[in-house]
């Protein structure tokens, strides 16, 4: 099948249009505020300067003046879910910075006017410490709660209900 280059472009182009449609914006991102997996918005603004013709005024000099016009972005953005998830909280790497970059994943633009209904995942809060680390081979009870090895957390998982349960400590169930 031969497909022209007009048609391809077509495609691509509604493509990129529908993925960075905007839609509404995720809580902005403050420092400390933010985990793995976690959804955040954030706000960049840029300034264009350009030189206009100008007939008087003071700030016309030989027939020009400098004009600043300022460009407000709103995008949302996916805090990663691998070892940089742990910058994600941290002054320095806010979404939409150079080191924000190496945290975060931008999604698309967003409506500042529009919030969506977002639930930021949920911390540990079972108690002082964790919870024990996962053995094979035990017999875990309907909702107990485990830790896993992890970088650079260790992750938390909570056994399914009855009758499930009987598999969370048998050997190829593990979390």
């Amino acid at each position: 099948m031969l497909v022209h280059p007009s048609a391809l472009t077509a495609v691509l182009l509604t493509a990129r249009a529908l993925r960075t449609q905007a839609v509404g914006c995720y809580p902005d991102w403050t420092s400390g505020g933010a985990v793995a997996g976690s959804l955040r918005s954030n706000s960049v603004t840029t300034t264009t300067t350009t030189m206009e013709n100008c007939s008087s005024g003071s700030d016309c000099v030989n027939g020009k003046k400098t004009v600043d016009t300022f460009t407000t972005t709103h995008t949302n953005y996916a805090c990663t879910n691998n070892r940089n998830s742990a910058f994600c909280g941290n002054a320095g790497y806010e979404p939409g910075t150079a080191n924000g970059n190496i945290a975060w994943t931008a999604t698309g633009t967003c409506d500042p006017k529009e919030k969506l209904d977002y639930q930021p995942p949920t911390v540990w809060s079972g108690g002082p410490g964790c919870p024990q680390y996962y053995v094979a081979t035990t017999n875990y009870a309907a909702a107990d709660v485990v830790r896993v090895p992890g970088f650079p957390y260790d992750k938390v998982f909570q056994c399914a209900s009855e009758p499930t349960n009987q598999f969370c400590g048998a050997p190829g169930y593990e979390p």
